[in-house]
């Protein structure tokens, strides 16, 4: 064994192997990506079934783990200088020497114990038992030597070190804090690229029971539908000007049936019906309002069922007159207003239908209206036939004035997710005629209220429902429905997983924290070699003393040959402890 090759091992040996690394290791990073992707997986999976759950985030493991197999089967090609030799006596370790003169030893007792049997001839004993015996004579003086070969090979690093005192050594303490500052930035990469990751997914199942908006009346204008309440061959138009809730009476709208014109007038609710068309007719249906043409698609009159259609002129001046013209004052939410809840699309879908009643003869102009939904309100929207006046963004929805005398319709929803029981709290910013719960119920659903002094069950179109009734409710009060008994999906899957990724995380922070990042063996063998490198600081120190005269031949040869002996043992030690728990290639593999 050279001088050169011991260098090598007392430099690269404590870098190389993962166990002797202290503090953040590989297998750090690939739990901790591992947890964070089961997390991240159980989120964008809820809502489906719990065996879903359970088998992505057992899928996310198992990658987890097949990926740290594979950094640690692919490490060792990348650092060909990483798998080293250990420290060989002889050519061999003491480790191995050792067992060969125990196999030895029992070869030469099992031969003795056939000649006395008889299985083993007289001359054939003594051939073999002389080659046995000159084979157990070279391993046991190879053993004898290994204090001799162990003091060479310290003279040998005792001069290299020597020759190297004017060339310091790289700061491995330095080394190893940058690369563990660089794991941990890595880290917290990995956990924001997570976050960012898991954003789209939490948008598009947030999305997915939610309630899209509806496009206003001006977007369906000219738009016909199939509508199978009216009669085959109709086809009703309905006239408006801007809003639902203005519609133009008493004006001709064109029905234009194969290239031939027939016109009828609207009537009290803005609608014209032509009727006895034949099926597969080409339609096109048209309206002047001052001077703005509305024209719906040209289509087809289906065989099976009737068509209606929106014009919808501008109301370019209403709003402009109306704010002029608007005064003081306050409006209040109807007693016909109310409360509706279906559960659709895996959601509980929660409408708010309020009218805003003036009941001045006169627009009020009034301070914005804001509804701040409950907590977990999802996808809020203003369903059409609202108000032009009404903005929902995000879990607020805000109506500002001025608001026309009369009724105001605004009708608002959004969805909340099922679960075991799920409470809507809403604060009402105007006073409440009458609390009204229109409930579609399904399966065991309940609904609890305070303000709901009557609670009945009900049945409209063969559907089952659930009504409430309640007194009136002043500004600033606020509305309480609690609906148990919904449809969900059990949360123990997510919980347990969670659970679990949580176990394994503190299990490897109490055995990283135990071992301070190592193995025994790896500890061991660090403390040994931290030896060693001490033996080898006070020996130099002591040569350069000597040197410089500061210390007697008598006491430099009485140190001198402590310190070696020192070094011999450890160098014995090291020796024997190479054939560590990998496979026999020692620790430094």
């Amino acid at each position: 064994m050279s001088s050169e090759t011991s260098t090598r091992r007392a430099k690269n040996t404590p870098a190389v192997a993962d166990d002797a690394v202290p503090g953040f290791q590989p297998w750090h990073l690939f739990l901790i990506m591992t947890l964070i992707a089961s997390a991240v997986a159980a989120v964008a999976v809820r809502g489906t079934r719990p065996a879903n759950v359970v088998f992505v985030c057992l899928t996310v493991m198992t990658a987890g783990i097949a990926a740290y197999a594979a950094y640690r089967m692919l490490w060792p090609l990348a650092q060909p200088d990483a798998v080293d030799a250990p420290e060989m006596l002889g050519g061999r370790t003491r480790a191995a020497l050792e067992r060969e003169k125990t196999l030895v030893l029992r070869a030469i007792k099992e031969l003795e114990f056939d000649r006395a049997m008889g299985k083993v001839s007289e001359p054939d004993w003594q051939e073999m038992t002389a080659r046995l015996r000159g084979r157990a004579v070279r391993v046991i003086r190879q053993l004898d030597s290994g204090s001799a070969a162990y003091r060479e090979l310290i003279e040998k690093e005792l001069a290299a070190r020597q020759a190297m005192t004017a060339r310091p050594a790289p700061d491995a303490g330095q080394a190893a804090a940058g690369a563990r500052s660089a794991a941990k930035l890595l880290v917290v990469a990995v956990v924001l690229g997570g976050l960012a990751a898991s954003a789209p997914a939490r948008a598009q199942m947030g999305g997915a029971g939610g309630m899209a908006g509806m496009p206003d009346a001006k977007a369906m204008s000219g738009i016909p539908r199939p509508e199978s309440t009216l009669a085959a061959g109709s086809v009703a138009a309905r006239l408006l000007r801007g809003q639902f809730s203005n519609p133009i009476v008493g004006h001709d709208v064109e029905f234009i049936v194969n290239g031939k014109s027939q016109t009828v007038k609207t009537d009290e609710i803005g609608r014209a019906v032509a009727s006895g068309l034949a099926p597969g007719s080409s339609l096109r249906v048209l309206a002047t309002v001052a001077g703005e043409r509305i024209e719906s698609q040209e289509f087809q009159l289906p065989a099976e069922s009737g068509v209606v259609l929106l014009l919808v002129a501008a109301d370019k001046t209403a709003a402009q007159q109306m704010e002029k013209s608007a005064v003081a004052g306050t409006v209040t939410i109807g007693g016909q207003s109310r409360v509706i809840t279906q559960f659709e699309d895996e959601a509980l879908q929660v409408y708010y239908l309020f009218d805003f009643v003036n009941a001045t003869q006169a627009p009020i102009k009034a301070d914005p209206i804001v509804f701040d939904l409950p907590p977990g309100a999802q996808n809020a929207t203003v369903l059409e036939g609202s108000a032009p006046n009404a903005v929902a963004k995000g879990p607020r929805v805000t109506v500002t004035g001025p608001f026309a005398p009369g009724v105001t319709s605004v009708q608002l929803a959004y969805s909340l997710p099922p679960a075991v029981r799920v409470s809507i709290r809403q604060k009402l910013p105007l006073a409440l005629g009458q609390v009204v719960l229109m409930a579609e119920k399904v399966g065991a659903m309940a609904v609890t209220s305070p303000q709901l002094t009557n609670i009945r069950d009900a049945n409209e179109g063969g559907r089952p429902l659930l009504l409430g009734m309640g007194p009136a409710l002043e500004a600033g009060d606020v509305l309480a429905l609690d609906i148990t008994g919904l449809p969900h999906h059990s949360t123990w899957p997510r919980t347990t997983t969670l659970a679990l990724a949580a176990l394994v995380l503190a299990g490897g922070l109490w055995g990283a924290l135990r071992t301070g990042g190592r193995s025994a063996a790896a500890s061991a063998r660090q403390q040994l070699e931290k030896r060693r490198e001490q033996l080898f600081a006070e020996l130099l120190r002591l040569e350069q003393r000597h040197k410089a005269g500061q210390v007697g031949d008598e006491a430099f040869g009485a140190q001198r040959d402590e310190l070696l002996a020192d070094l011999e043992r450890i160098y014995g030690e090291l020796d024997t402890e190479a054939t560590g728990p990998r496979g026999g290639q020692g620790l430094a593999a």
